[in-house]
């Protein structure tokens, strides 16, 4: 698996959460990964998926910037961030955040195990 590969993986798990496409997001995330989003727990997979199918919150656009890809022979890291268009409980908001992606090569395919979402810290 190239790097590239690994890259258009990460891009296909935003644009499920993007489009709500809760079949492509049931493909690619592991059943024992786990999403870290900051002041927030652990998501599982199944409550990732709730969450999706909720609406509450969903992404209205998706721009990845500075990505990073590193593949280590049946794992790969993906780093990057993004400026991310959210709507919340009704209310649109733009944020930019830091990401990174954690990638293992499984029987039936790559899976991710992890992902985590971050504010960049501002160097003042």
């Amino acid at each position: 698996m190239t790097e590239e590969d690994i890259l258009n993986l990460s891009k296909k798990k935003f644009a499920s959460w993007q489009y709500t496409d809760v079949n492509v997001f049931s493909r690619i995330f592991d059943e024992r990964g786990l999403i870290f989003k900051e002041k927030d727990n652990a998501i599982t997979k199944n409550q990732m998926i709730a969450q999706m199918e909720s609406k509450e919150c969903t992404f209205e656009e998706i721009d990845l910037k500075n990505t990073m890809v590193r593949v280590f022979g049946t794992s790969a890291v993906v780093h990057g961030e993004g400026d991310f268009t959210i709507i919340k409980s009704g209310k649109t908001s733009a944020v930019h955040l830091n990401f990174l992606d954690v990638w293992v090569e499984r029987e039936n395919g790559w899976q991710l195990v992890s992902s985590h979402y971050a504010t960049p810290i501002s160097a003042e």
